[in-house]
C-alpha cells in the first residue's frame, strides 16, 4: 500500500507531466506561420476592417501585408492609426522572422517598438509619430541588414547615435523634423553605401565633417534648417554623384569653395540664409545640369561671373539680400523662370521689375534688377 508521501510525489510528477504537455501544444506546437497570425490577431481589430480582422487565415491578402510563398509575413503596413498605442506595443514583432518592409509612419506611436529580432529587416519607416527621447540603442541592436531608415517628423532629441554606422548597408537615412543635437558624428563618413541622407531641421551645430566626402555614392545630402558652422569643407568637391545639396539655413561662413565645380551632376544647390561672404566661384558654370541655384541672404560680394550663362537647364535663381554689384549677364533671363537679385548692392530701395526680351521672360514681379531701368 502507498504511503501519503509516495502519493504526493507521484500527483506532482503527474502535475508536471500534464504541465508540459499544455506549453508544448500552446507554443511550442505553433508553426512560425501559426505564430504570425496569433500575433495579428491581437491588434487585428484596432488596424483592420471588420472584414478582415475575423478571418486571419486570409491575412496574406490583407491590405498593406504581403507574404512570401511559404505564406510568411514579408511586409507589414497597417493601413490606419492606432487607437490603442499600449495595446499594439505588446504586439511580438520578433515572431514575424521574415519581416523585410516594415512601415510604422503616422500610427501615432509614443515609444519605440522592440524589433531587435527582425534580423531579415531591410525598410524600416517610423515617421510622424510621437517618439521622444534618444533614439535606445535596442532599436537598432541586430537590424544589420537594413537598407532604409526614416525616422523623420518625431519629437527625438540627444546626440545621433553613433550605432548607426554599424548598418553598412543603408543606402538611406532621414532623421529630418526632429531635435536632434551635438554635432554630425565623423564616423558617419564609414557608411559608405548612402546614396540620400536627410539630417535637415534639427539643432544640429558644429562643422560638416569632412569625412562626409567618403560618401561617393550620395545623390542627396540635406544638412538644412540647423545651426552648423564653419567653412564649407573643399572635400565635398568629392561628392560627384550629388544631385541635390541643401545647406541652406545655417550659420557657415566662409567662400563658396571652387571644388563645387566639381559636383557636374547637381540639379539643385541650396546656399541660402548662411554667413557666406567672397564672391560666386566662375566655376559655377560648369554645374551645367543645374535647374536650381539659390545664394540669398548671405554676404556674397563682387560681381556674377559670366560663365553663370552656361547653365543653360537654370530656371531658379535667387541671389538677393547679398552685396553683389556690377552687370547683370542678359542669358540669364532667357532660360530662368524665376530670377531674384533684389536687395543687393545697387538696389534702389525696393526690387525693381524688369522686362527682358526672351521665350520665358516677362514683366512682373518674378524679374527683379539690382539695377533701375
Amino acid at each position: 500500500m502507498a504511503t501519503p508521501s509516495t502519493c504526493i510525489i507521484i500527483l506532482m510528477l503527474v502535475s508536471l507531466v500534464f504541465l508540459g504537455i499544455t506549453t508544448n501544444v500552446g507554443t511550442h506546437k505553433l508553426s512560425p506561420v501559426d505564430q504570425e497570425a496569433h500575433a495579428l490577431l491581437s491588434i487585428s481589430q484596432q488596424l483592420w476592417s471588420n472584414q478582415h480582422h475575423n478571418n486571419v487565415s486570409n491575412r496574406c491578402n490583407w491590405p498593406g501585408i504581403n507574404c512570401n510563398k511559404a505564406g510568411s509575413i514579408t511586409e507589414l503596413s497597417p493601413p490606419t492609426p492606432c487607437n490603442d498605442t499600449v495595446e499594439f506595443m505588446k504586439l511580438n514583432f520578433s515572431v514575424f522572422r521574415n519581416l523585410v518592409h516594415l512601415d510604422l509612419s503616422e500610427m501615432g506611436l509614443f515609444e519605440f517598438p522592440e524589433l531587435s529580432g527582425l534580423k531579415k529587416l531591410q525598410h524600416l519607416n517610423l515617421s510622424y509619430n510621437n517618439f521622444e527621447g534618444e533614439v535606445p540603442f535596442t532599436l537598432l541592436a541586430n537590424l544589420t541588414q537594413l537598407v532604409v531608415l526614416d525616422i523623420s517628423n518625431n519629437y527625438i532629441s540627444g546626440p545621433i547615435p553613433h550605432e548607426l554606422s554599424k548598418l553598412e548597408r543603408l543606402v538611406t537615412l532621414d532623421m529630418s523634423s526632429n531635435s536632434f543635437s551635438g554635432s554630425i558624428p565623423l564616423i558617419f563618413g564609414q557608411m559608405s553605401s548612402l546614396t540620400h541622407m536627410n539630417l535637415s531641421n534639427n539643432r544640429l551645430v558644429g562643422k560638416v565633417p569632412s569625412t562626409l566626402a567618403n560618401l561617393t555614392h550620395l545623390l542627396v545630402l540635406d544638412l538644412s534648417q540647423n545651426k552648423i558652422s564653419g567653412f564649407i569643407p573643399h572635400e565635398i568637391g568629392k561628392l560627384t554623384n550629388l544631385l541635390a545639396l541643401d545647406l541652406s539655413t545655417n550659420s557657415l561662413s566662409g567662400q563658396i569653395p571652387e571644388q563645387i565645380g566639381y559636383l557636374n551632376h547637381l540639379t539643385s544647390l541650396h546656399l541660402d540664409s548662411n554667413l557666406i561672404n567672397g564672391s560666386i566661384p566662375s566655376n559655377i558654370g560648369l554645374l551645367t545640369r543645374l535647374e536650381v541655384l539659390t545664394i540669398g541672404y548671405n554676404k556674397i560680394h563682387g560681381c556674377i561671373p559670366r560663365e553663370i550663362e552656361l547653365l543653360f537647364h537654370l530656371k531658379v535663381l535667387d541671389l538677393s539680400f547679398n552685396a553683389i554689384s556690377g552687370v547683370i549677364p542678359s542669358a540669364i533671363f532667357i532660360y530662368s523662370s524665376y530670377v531674384d537679385f533684389s536687395n543687393n548692392k545697387n538696389t534702389p530701395g525696393k526690387p525693381i521689375r524688369l522686362k527682358v526680351n526672351g521665350p520665358k521672360a516677362t514683366q512682373g514681379p518674378l524679374f527683379k534688377s539690382v539695377f533701375p531701368s
